[in-house]
């Protein structure tokens, strides 16, 4: 059986596109929404913007938006 590793991705509002949230982030914060969504706060190692996304895994880069 093949296993495949899924990432956790994250939405740079300065970059415009999503970024691996475990390699290219500094993490500052993920709280849950009340549909139980999870929302990152982090700081981006490209930019250095501070923004806030939700969080989705999958094993490749998300299209973007």
């Amino acid at each position: 059986m093949t296993y495949i590793e899924s990432k956790s991705w994250v939405w740079c509002l300065k970059c415009l596109e999503w970024i691996d949230a475990a390699e290219k982030v500094s993490f500052l914060n993920i709280e849950e929404d009340i549909h139980g969504i999870d929302n990152m706060t982090f700081i981006c190692d490209k930019c250095g913007q501070e923004s806030k996304s939700l969080v989705i895994a999958k094993e490749t880069q998300p299209k973007s938006r």
